[in-house]
């Protein structure tokens, strides 16, 4: 057999002939299992499906059994990663990261049933959250793996909305009850301009919230309507800017524009764009900047503009590896939607591209490049953005 290389997992696979005779073996007596209204399969030791329930082959679109066996589940799922090695799904750097794979090997190597939640982003752009089992499963004296998969997508969504959503709107909430409390046991307020700047802009930042919110749901369920309008580079960095100081007066040098930084004319969503840049700079935030300010940038290349977002941390592969797939956090439960709406915002709605470097010498950089003139995709927005969210993703 050749040696196929791998970064994670072992590439190796059973023959064609290997995989429909234990198919056969399988499928005898598992009439039952093949109705079941879930997601079923059973992989061989090389983590290659052999047996799948009718609901897989349904949520698959796959029409005949070649289409199923001998393929691992990334690559059922058409993950992004499934292909990016010799060896398919599994054996790339990312793959050490899949809740699936890992879950799966766990399984095999421990003999025990295990769980996790496993993230994947399919090259059409569609996200799944699911949860995952697997379990040794023996059949005439030779060793498979059981995987059950339940779409959590819903779980995952509400999750967020009270964790993150429903915690911001409360907490501006709590800050204009008390600026209003303030001021009527007061009939004469010293500092009223004061409390009333300060209800302004927690009023702002709760619409904000909410408009992203919406946002981001109306676009999953391919309902959003993409808007063109000339914006102004530079002027936007001043903008993101300028709120960001705002919100955090206790620290008037967090933010920085680079004096090199493009005035450019791009036409774009800017609402869109604002969501982008708002989401990087707030991730620049949450690490530790040492003093040092996030520093925001713009230049053209070509016909494109590439905005920028810079900070002196360092991202560890681990997290890297994880970034953009949707509910994946660091900050705690129900967060994790950040990055993925830079990306699926940037890339999916905006026709652009969106990336980040990273080095424990430079620090951290957010990118995101638009072309300057928007070129209008031949496939109908609200057709592929419904078909994003069908699956969920």
């Amino acid at each position: 057999m050749t040696h196929i290389p791998t970064q994670f997992a072992s590439a190796e696979r059973a023959s064609k002939e290997e995989v429909l005779s234990d198919a056969k073996e399988l499928t005898d007596g598992q009439h039952l299992a093949l109705a079941l209204p879930t997601i079923v399969m059973i992989l061989n030791e090389h983590r290659q499906v052999v047996f799948k329930s009718q609901h897989l082959m349904d949520m698959l679109g796959a029409t005949s059994d070649e289409d199923v066996l001998g393929r691992r589940p990334g690559e059922l799922f058409q993950c992004i990663h499934s292909d990016r090695c010799q060896g398919g799904c599994g054996t790339s750097e990312f793959c050490s990261e899949c809740g699936a794979v890992k879950t799966v090997l766990k399984s095999q190597k421990f003999s025990e049933k295990v769980q996790s939640e496993c993230h994947i982003m399919t090259k059409s752009g569609k996200a799944f959250d699911l949860r995952v089992w697997a379990m040794p499963y023996e059949h005439h004296q030779k060793r498979f793996t059981l995987v059950c998969l339940e779409n959590i997508e819903n779980e995952k969504r509400c999750e967020h909305l009270e964790k993150a959503y429903f915690k911001d709107l409360n907490h501006m909430l709590g800050v204009l009850f008390g600026i209003s409390q303030k001021i009527q046991t007061n009939c004469v307020v010293p500092e009223g301009d004061e409390c009333a700047v300060s209800i302004d802009k927690a009023s702002q930042r709760l619409l904000e919230q909410i408009q992203t919110h919406q946002t981001l749901l109306a676009a999953e369920r391919g309902t959003l309507e993409v808007s063109r309008q000339t914006v102004d580079s530079l002027d936007l960095l001043k903008e993101i800017s300028r709120l960001t100081i705002e919100e955090h007066m206790d620290c008037a040098a967090i933010m920085s524009i680079d004096p090199s930084a493009d005035s450019i004319d791009v036409e774009c969503d800017k609402s869109l764009l604002t969501i982008i840049l708002r989401h990087m700079v707030k991730n620049a935030l949450e690490t530790d900047l040492d003093g040092e300010p996030v520093r925001l940038s713009c230049v053209q290349k070509d016909s494109n503009v590439i905005f920028s977002v810079h900070n002196n941390g360092y991202m560890p592969r681990k997290i890297q590896l994880q970034l953009y797939q949707r509910s994946f956090t660091t900050k705690g439960t129900g967060r994790g939607v950040g990055t993925y709406c830079m990306k699926f915002f940037g890339e999916k709605l905006m026709g652009g591209k969106v990336w980040h470097e990273t080095s424990k010498e430079e620090g951290t950089t957010f990118f995101i490049s638009l072309p300057l003139v928007s070129v209008e995709k031949e496939s109908d927005l609200s057709t592929e953005t419904a078909s994003f969210s069908e699956a969920v993703t």
